[in-house]
């Protein structure tokens, strides 16, 4: 069965949380803000695997510890009128229309993996946005989201069975070059 965000919210409420296992990979999802503020407080600084990501996304808003992350987030509060984003309401709803199609017609009563749409629909949103792009003219547009799915993979075996190669260790094997050359080609995606 496809289960619905909506369902799931309605059957876990009382929890806030929900958590599946799928196959090998667990998938939590948290809905209340003040669960997700004690998770995020509690894991965010002690991600060790996000220091690979630090060359290509830098020391910012993401990767920052937690403390930074809620100072910072408090800042930029005011920069966000909601006036300003009014204008991108349009291209929001259409892009998660085309999301929401997307899946309507992969859902066929089974599970299914839908990150790949997710991919596709953040993807479209940030190119329509922030780059002004219709995402049916992103240059490799698929290519950037298989390599995000490569980095996301790779970033997900660290965080299951934590490793404890450093990711400077990790460049100097097989794996390690693969997945520095996925970061580079995603860096010089963003960079275009």
């Amino acid at each position: 069965l496809c289960l619905k965000a909506d369902q799931i919210v309605n059957q876990y409420s009382n929890e806030g949380y929900a958590a599946f296992i799928i196959f090998d990979k667990v998938y939590l999802f948290v809905f209340k803000p003040t669960l997700m503020e004690e998770v995020v407080g509690k894991v965010l600084n002690r991600m060790s695997q996000f220091r690979g990501l630090s060359e290509w996304l830098g020391d910012g808003l993401f990767l920052s510890n937690y403390h930074k992350w809620k100072v910072q987030r408090k800042q930029l509060n005011p920069l966000f009128n909601t006036r300003i984003l009014n204008g991108y309401i349009a291209i929001t709803n259409e892009t998660i229309n085309t999301f929401i199609q997307n899946i309507s017609k992969s859902c066929d009563g089974t599970y299914f993996n839908i990150t790949p749409f997710v991919y596709e629909w953040n993807l479209s949103l940030t190119l329509s946005t922030l780059m002004g792009l219709p995402s049916h003219i992103a240059p490799n547009g698929r290519k950037y989201i298989e390599n995000i799915e490569m980095v996301q993979n790779k970033f997900i075996e660290n965080l299951l069975f934590q490793f404890p190669l450093s990711y400077l260790m990790e460049n100097k094997i097989r794996k390690g070059k693969y997945l520095k050359q996925k970061l580079e080609e995603l860096r010089a995606f963003g960079t275009k």
